[in-house]
């Protein structure tokens, strides 16, 4: 009986894991169809390999240029907000004023404010100050969305013995080097964890790179997905090849991260 229970787990599972990878072998398959095949056989194994979609993937513009591109937001904005965010859940845990606790409850009131609803106010700041199709641009508007990581930090620091902190006052480490030498790293779980939400976030985000960048060489990947299927005739083949060269880089940067996930979340849950 206990075999039977255990074949039956497996076979779920194989099931279970194979809708969740099939999107992912759809999308690869896709990218080596030529368009005739992939609009006679879009779900089927290709029979010629087009590897040609990824040389025209990225026509009229330089593929590296929007790969760097990418990584230079990607790597700013993650860099700011864990940094900024750790700052901040530092110095309200360890200086508790009325003044700090009001802030506290200012930074979480960014969850309840939707993105959406401050997209016309930033426009216009953002035109006003010529931030408009800038990198450094995009980076302040990711930048300034850190109520989730201030909150994993804060849960994050509020559980660390406060003994360590004050043997480090007290050994003459000043309030800087307490937080670089001893508190930082230890919320390195936490850190890892909100390295890793900020990082997705802002690779996949489109809303706002469709807004604030307007000029093709300053643009990201997933732009050049859009303009794959925007046209009147669409190639699902160089289509579906922008977005598996688009997945490539957060691919690795989960596989290699993942075992830190449930730990840094276990850890930045909020207390207090």
């Amino acid at each position: 009986m206990h075999e039977k229970k255990s074949i039956l787990t497996d076979i779920l599972m194989l099931a279970a894991c194979f809708l969740i990878a099939y999107p992912f072998l759809y999308i690869i398959m896709g990218s080596l169809k030529s368009r005739a095949e992939f609009a006679k056989n879009p779900f089927g194994i290709p029979k010629t390999l087009m590897f040609s979609n990824f040389v025209t993937a990225f026509e009229g513009v330089s593929f590296l240029r929007i790969l760097m591109n990418n990584i230079i937001i990607a790597a700013c904005s993650v860099a700011i907000v864990t940094l900024v965010s750790a700052m901040a859940a530092y110095a309200i845990v360890y200086h508790s004023t009325k003044l700090n606790r009001t802030l506290r409850i200012y930074l979480m009131l960014g969850f309840f404010i939707p993105f959406q609803a401050t997209l016309l106010p930033l426009y216009q700041i953002y035109a006003r100050l010529g931030l408009m199709d800038t990198l450094h641009g995009l980076i302040l508007l990711h930048a300034g969305s850190v109520s989730l990581a201030f909150s994993m930090f804060y849960g994050g620091i509020v559980s660390l013995p406060k003994d360590l902190v004050e043997a480090g006052w007290l050994d003459g480490c000043g309030v800087g080097k307490t937080f670089l030498k001893i508190v930082f790293p230890l919320t390195k779980p936490v850190m890892i964890t909100v390295v890793i939400f900020t990082f997705f976030a802002v690779w996949n985000d489109y809303l706002g790179p469709s807004l604030f960048l307007t000029s093709r060489d300053k643009g990201v990947l997933i732009l050049e997905v859009t303009r794959a299927v925007t046209k009147n005739v669409i190639d699902w083949g160089r289509a579906f090849a922008v977005v598996t060269i688009t997945l490539i880089l957060p691919f690795l940067f989960f596989l290699f991260s993942q075992k830190y996930l449930v730990k840094g979340m276990v850890a930045g849950g909020v207390k207090g």
